[in-house]
This record gives structure tokens, sequence and C-alpha cells, in this order.
């Protein structure tokens, strides 16, 4: 795929969490909202980096590529969404949403994607549209200890 493709709806995507952002191993709205200057959320798309079925073996797949570029702690999570968990997300609070998942490779890391339409930061709909994508995640949150 192409720099700026929409990831299917089907495929998957993980976010990197921090410890803080997971409690009793369910992420936490915060880890769907942007940070500082960030304009997207940064994901990593599995199918992209290893075929499926594999989970675990697409999630060491995502581990490697993120830590070309990024310090992962071991207290770390990965949570894991279908596309379509994120895309099919069209209205929350009476505002109308369009959040897309781009693929947008890096060096060292081609399965880089990102989230796009994410609400501003600290507004009341990027808490509620972060509580809401954290309740779409599709699996149990996996700590990086235990990867």
């Amino acid at each position: 795929m192409a720099e700026g493709e929409l990831v299917p709806d089907a495929h998957h995507v993980v976010r990197y969490c921090k410890n803080t952002q997971v409690t009793n191993g369910v992420a936490s709205g915060a880890a769907f909202q942007l940070e500082g200057t960030h304009q997207e959320l940064s994901v990593n798309w599995l199918e992209h980096l290893h075929p499926a079925p594999d989970r675990v073996a697409q999630l060491r797949a995502a581990r490697a590529a993120m830590e070309q570029t990024l310090r992962l702690k071991d207290n770390g999570w990965f949570a894991v969404l279908a596309g379509g968990c994120i895309t099919s997300l069209t209205e929350l609070s009476g505002t109308a949403l369009a959040l897309l998942v781009r693929h947008h490779p890096e060096d060292g890391n081609d399965g880089h994607s990102a989230v796009h339409g994410l609400p501003e930061i600290g507004s009341s709909l990027a808490t509620a549209v972060g509580l809401e994508l954290a309740s779409r995640v599709t699996e149990a949150a996996i700590q990086l200890r235990n990867m």
C-alpha cells in the first residue's frame, strides 16, 4: 500500500499504551486521545506487518517495528482494534465524526499508520471519543513483558 491509503475495515491496528493508560488489563480512554502537538493517533497495521491469523507474530512484528523509533517499556501495553471499529464511530454526543485510519509508513516501521479526524486535545468530545474507542478494543490488552 502507498502512503496515505486507507487501512481496510476488516484489518486490525495496535495502539501502544503507557502503563498509566491501562487498568486491570483494560485500556482507558486516555490511550485513544491525541497528545502534545500530534494531529493524528499513531497505530500500527498488523496485517501489513505479518499475515493473519497469527496475532502473537503480528504483535511481535509491531513491537520490533515500533522499537526502531520509540523506546517501548516492558510495562506498556498493546490494545488491538479492528479498523472498522474506529471508522464506524460516525457520531458521538451529537457531533458528526469522520475517523479514518491511513497507512503512513516510516523508516524501519512499514506498518505505521494513524487515526485521522480525532477531536482537539482537551475537549470534552476528545474524552468521549477516547472512551468510546477504548470500549471498542477487540481483544484483551497484552502487556509487553508477556510477549
